[in-house]
């Protein structure tokens, strides 16, 4: 019993150690994770900008790209991950602190306003409040 207890808790003294040792290298990686993300989020919300509304005048969130049509996935504001976007520009704008990210996520989040009192379906929290 006390060899198996000695076992046990020797495999979990590894992966702990094993954990952290990841968890410092992640870290000293997070700026350039952040960096590369803000610019493909720069890139991303210039190529969306345009579309941020549809031929019949309904606001829309990307959604997504269709690789084989090559064009952008862009939803009406009722879809469930329309605060997805905007939501991802707060967090890059409190990872980086650049101002560019809070301007275009407010622009992003007030598109949401119309649905703040949605009652049609369960993903109102996903709707919203990724971005909220």
């Amino acid at each position: 019993m006390k060899k198996r207890l000695l076992i046990i808790g020797s495999a979990l003294a590894f992966c702990c150690v094993a954990e952290g040792s990841g968890i410092a290298e992640l870290k000293g990686k997070l700026p350039e994770i952040f960096a590369k993300s803000a610019a493909h989020y720069k890139a991303l919300d210039a190529a969306v900008t345009p579309l941020m509304k549809n031929a019949e005048g309904q606001t829309m969130v990307p959604q997504g790209y269709k690789r084989d049509k090559k064009m952008y996935d862009m939803r009406g504001i009722v879809w469930w991950t329309s605060g997805h976007f905007p939501g991802s520009l707060w967090y890059l704008y409190e990872a980086t602190g650049d101002d560019f990210f809070k301007e275009r996520a407010t622009v992003w989040t007030e598109n949401l306003k119309p649905i703040s009192t949605f009652k049609g379906n369960h993903d109102i929290g996903f709707m919203m409040y990724c971005s909220f």
